[in-house]
């Protein structure tokens, strides 16, 4: 690897003041011509960045508000949506239930009030039987 040559401080510094000094000169350059004469001009010139800055504070505020409502319409869509299919699910499970605890009470019924024994309606019907084939 060869050897880089060691520039001295001084030399690199100056070299950065002066190129440093010749951007300030030029901008400063530039402000000066671009900078008004009179003070009547001036409070013209910043009076109309004032206004063009309160047009673009307004068609940035209206285009925020239209992204806001953009998204709280979407949002409120999607609760809607959320809200519907909780509605059916809610309503199926619900059914469900319903139909469980109809079996449950009718069983419970059942035990505790049974039906009378089918004998005696067979019973019945056999007496009946008996007495119109002797008739």
């Amino acid at each position: 690897m060869a050897a880089q040559k060691k520039t001295p401080r001084r030399a690199a510094q100056s070299r950065k003041t002066k190129t440093s000094k010749r951007k300030t000169k030029g901008v400063l350059a530039r402000l000066e011509d671009d900078f008004p004469k009179t003070l009547k001009a001036y409070s013209q010139r910043f009076r109309k960045g004032l206004t063009r800055l309160e047009r673009d504070l307004v068609k940035q505020e209206l285009s925020a508000r239209r992204k806001a409502a953009r998204l709280l319409r979407e949002a409120s869509h999607q609760l809607g949506r959320l809200e519907a299919r909780g509605e059916r699910e809610f309503k199926r499970r619900a059914t469900r239930a319903r139909k469980d605890a109809d079996r449950v009470l009718t069983r419970l019924e059942r035990a505790i009030d049974p039906t009378p024994p089918r004998r005696k309606k067979k019973a019945v019907r056999a007496t009946a039987k008996r007495a119109s084939s002797s008739a």
